[in-house]
């Protein structure tokens, strides 16, 4: 069952997060994550979303908490708290409706 980092945050300092977008791509190569969502044109119908939304799709959770506590992503991942504010992240599954 696939799994999913989704993160949602404001970016604060675009030259650090660049760096940080920069150094992510080469730690997802490993895991064969998906990049779904990565944008900052959604259209908020409920709620005060912040204006970056991120969904990155992994072929299990297992595997999202790997890439996610990897020395690869380790490294980079100051760079977007660094860069951001007012932001989570969630790792989950797949969503599979009951027959």
């Amino acid at each position: 069952m696939a799994g999913y980092f989704i993160g949602h945050y404001n970016i604060t300092d675009p030259e650090k997060y660049g760096q940080y977008i920069a150094g992510t791509g080469p730690t997802l190569a490993p895991f064969e994550a998906k990049v779904l969502v990565a944008g900052h044109d959604h259209e908020a119908i409920e709620g005060s979303p912040q204006p970056v939304t991120v969904v990155l799709e992994f072929k299990s959770k297992d595997d999202a908490k790997a890439w996610y506590s990897s020395e690869a992503y380790q490294k980079v991942i100051h760079l977007r708290h660094e860069a951001t504010e007012n932001g989570w992240a969630v790792i989950t599954e797949q969503f599979v409706m009951p027959s």
